[in-house]
């Protein structure tokens, strides 16, 4: 039976340094950086997606930044409020091959996103990096264990969930 692992983390506090040997010593394949805005005023400079992503590939590790996963930052504090429930219901309808609601166009590349997550999962143990530093205030919590739920079959592949 194939295993494999996905790890989450939250930058926050965080340099760049600690994320790399994090990375390294886990084996990942790829960081995922989960956030939906990644540069900006508010982003941490080292942590926008062109120098992050060089500073990984350098030390052997692959970078991937999926915005169409991310939680809009208007939207951040109320799903933090409700535990991201909404945002693990969407989640879940996007990995149901047999829901009809997936196929909107206004989710279509949220959809699109996840199944390049999938496919990664497919290849190997990875990191999906939000902000939050606390697991459980971060939509990447919701996003991981959904994955390893949809992914994970009996007896084929078995994903489980792990966080820093």
């Amino acid at each position: 039976m194939l295993r494999r692992k996905i790890y989450t983390i939250g930058y926050e506090r965080r340099p760049v340094p600690a994320i790399i040997q994090f990375a390294q010593r886990l084996k990942v394949t790829h960081v995922v950086d989960v956030r939906s805005r990644a540069s900006g005023r508010y982003a941490a400079k080292n942590y926008r997606p062109w120098v992050l992503s060089a500073r990984l590939e350098s030390a052997g590790v692959k970078h991937l930044h999926v915005p169409a996963v991310g939680v809009p930052w208007t939207a951040r504090k109320e799903q933090q409020a409700e535990g991201h429930a909404g945002y693990r219901e969407l989640v879940k309808s996007l990995l149901d091959p047999h829901d009809v609601s997936a196929v909107a166009a206004t989710v279509r590349p949220m959809a699109v996103a996840i199944s390049v997550i999938v496919g990664l999962v497919a290849e190997g143990d990875i990191l999906l990096m939000g902000k939050e530093r606390k697991a459980e205030q971060c939509h990447r919590l919701a996003l991981a264990e959904e994955l390893a739920l949809a992914v994970s079959q009996p007896g084929v592949i078995e994903v489980t969930v792990e966080h820093f």
